[in-house]
Formats: structure tokens, sequence, C-alpha cells
């Protein structure tokens, strides 16, 4: 990947790389555009392993079909 491709945004001063997974952006100072630090947000997703610890150790009844499937996509996602 070379550079960014940056998109603008509904702020005049401020824009975005669009590249996926890139999450670069910056905004205008006078005449220049200056980097911004990005503030990531934390995720409310569950990793495999949080979902495995919780099933493991509840009383949550899992099936054979459901851990084998829960197995595919957890090396589809790796």
């Amino acid at each position: 990947m070379v550079g960014h491709q940056w998109r603008s945004t509904t702020a005049a001063n401020y824009r975005r790389c669009d590249r996926s997974q890139c999450g670069a952006a910056q905004r205008l100072v006078g005449s220049d555009w200056q980097d911004v630090q990005l503030v990531t947000r934390k995720r409310s997703v569950k990793t495999w392993e949080e979902l495995e610890y919780e099933m493991l150790n509840t009383s949550y009844e899992v099936s054979l079909v459901d851990a084998d499937r829960m197995r595919d996509l957890k090396n589809y996602w790796r």
C-alpha cells in the first residue's frame, strides 16, 4: 500500500483515510494538514478465548454441533 486515500468528512478541517483498516486521520491547521492521534474504543465484541472460557465455566450446555461450529469459526478467523 502506497500513501493514503483521503476522504473528506462533514467537518471542513478533518479528513480520514478510506483504505480498509488504515484509520489514519488529519486535521487542517492553518494551511497544513497535521496527523491526528486517534483514540481507540474498547471492543464490545468478545474474543474467542473469552467465549470459550464463558462456555467452559458456566452451566451452559454446548451440543457437539455447536462445539464443532465454534472450532470451525475460530480457525476461519485466525
